[in-house]
């Protein structure tokens, strides 16, 4: 810890008077070295974070941590305080924040860099030149700007509140517009002691770490014994065997879901064939009448598709569930 606080303050004495512009004003230090262009992107970057602040960000990061002060009634038309839209909000301050001091320090860094060309006898590059290289040295950059910024909206975002709404008393009776408020470790706490919920618990956690484990050395060995089983001349066909990996990226989830969802829905065949009497159990190969030999599922799939034609041509049959 000492020797960084000794880096920090020898980067800091050798630092120029532009550098320490920057610090205070983003941007000032490159429109004093002349990149006019990148210092106008920085300073619009403290601009817009100094007016979030002032008109939405101060009151996001109040309300991460009060969780609403107003309690809503509708009889007496007060709208009161979301806790949980408080909490959404106040974790996106926190990520808006967290970038804003990304951009910062890449302020000073990119200022300091431009002291040490200046020094080293080099030209600052001028805002053409560094966007020329965002389309060729530094091409990745803006590749994964977009995707790393849906990361942090569309997953991190969700998981964080997920996570810190586990130290909330949120549930039950209280939900909005009841107001929210931080109990700490609490709800762990009756996990943990109360009788009826500590055994459950015990088991999810048990089999989630499992899952964890076991799926990741899974994937990950059974991996590599595959690639390393491919790569062999004896094994025949090794296009065709290659490819089957690749259907569970070309056959998305969201289609299987679909398939399921259809399968099992109010008017689906394994519902229509239980409400019409046909289903006395589900056997391993479909559907079983007691008594009877066992149908498979591809069998009760062409008899609903002929019913549910039917039930087409005629909708007032009686028996028709029509999805």
């Amino acid at each position: 810890m000492k020797q960084k606080i000794k880096r920090a303050a020898a980067w800091f004495g050798d630092s120029s008077g532009n550098v320490k512009l920057s610090m205070v004003i983003m941007g000032a230090g490159q429109f004093r070295y002349g990149a006019k262009g990148k210092g106008v992107c920085f300073f619009l970057s403290e601009v817009l974070m100094i007016c979030y602040m002032a008109m939405r960000g101060c009151r996001d990061f109040a309300g991460f941590f009060t969780l609403g002060t107003t309690r809503g009634d509708a009889w007496l038309g007060v709208e009161g305080d979301n806790s949980v839209v408080m909490l959404l909000m106040g974790i996106f301050a926190w990520i808006v924040l967290a970038a804003f001091v990304c951009i910062y320090c890449g302020n000073v860094r990119d200022t300091y860099r431009m002291q040490k060309r200046i020094e080293q006898g080099r030209s600052v590059l001028s805002f053409r030149e560094e966007a020329a290289q965002l389309l060729d040295k530094k091409f990745y950059v803006t590749v994964l700007a977009l995707p790393v910024i849906g990361v942090f909206i569309f997953q991190i975002l969700p998981v964080l509140f997920m996570i810190l709404i586990a130290f909330t008393n949120y549930g039950g009776d209280i939900v909005p517009p009841e107001l929210v408020d931080w109990v700490g470790l609490a709800n762990f706490k009756k996990l943990l002691t109360l009788t009826q919920f500590a055994p459950t618990f015990f088991k999810i956690l048990g089999w989630n770490v499992v899952w964890a484990l076991v799926s990741t050395a899974l994937n990950y060995f059974a991996g590599l014994g595959l690639a390393l089983l491919l790569n062999k001349d004896c094994v025949r066909g090794k296009a065709i065997w290659r490819a089957f990996p690749v259907l569970a990226y070309a056959i998305p989830g969201f289609i299987t879901l679909l398939a399921f969802k259809f399968m099992f829905s109010y008017g689906g065949p394994v519902n229509h064939c239980g409400a019409r009497g046909q289903c006395g159990r589900l056997s391993g190969s479909g559907c079983q009448v007691d008594g009877a030999p066992d149908r498979t599922f591809g069998q009760l799939l062409d008899q609903y598709t002929a019913d549910h034609a039917a039930c087409h041509r005629n909708p007032v049959k009686p028996g028709c569930f029509l999805i």
